[in-house]
């Protein structure tokens, strides 16, 4: 059952992520470009969001580390690993939410 409730709470991640960021390009009217262009125009005069995007990047680089360790412990192979940092590149926190439904059985004992 906890594997379910983690495969729905990663769809439903994904979903609402997506559907935000669409709603707020097609609100504003703008392409994918401009709204990018947009984001980093905000960036260059928003201290507190250059803040925020800093410790973001922190917590993500340590949460990689992490994560990636856990899955050598597992004895997983490079590829296996490789895929699963492509998924969490591509998809964000969905990925993640998706490794937490995955066996855990495969631990080395």
């Amino acid at each position: 059952m906890k594997r379910l409730l983690w495969l729905v709470l990663a769809f439903i991640a994904f979903i609402v992520t997506n559907a935000t960021a669409g709603f707020w390009i097609e609100d504003a009217g703008w392409s994918i470009s401009d709204a990018i262009r947009h984001f980093m125009d905000a960036a260059h005069s928003d201290w507190l969001l250059v803040s925020l995007l800093i410790h973001t990047g922190v917590f993500t680089i340590a949460g990689i580390a992490w994560w990636l360790r856990e899955m050598r412990r597992r004895g997983w192979s490079r590829r296996r690993r490789g895929w699963w940092i492509v998924a969490l590149v591509v998809l964000g926190a969905p990925a993640l939410l998706a490794w937490l439904a995955a066996d855990r059985d495969d631990a080395p004992a």
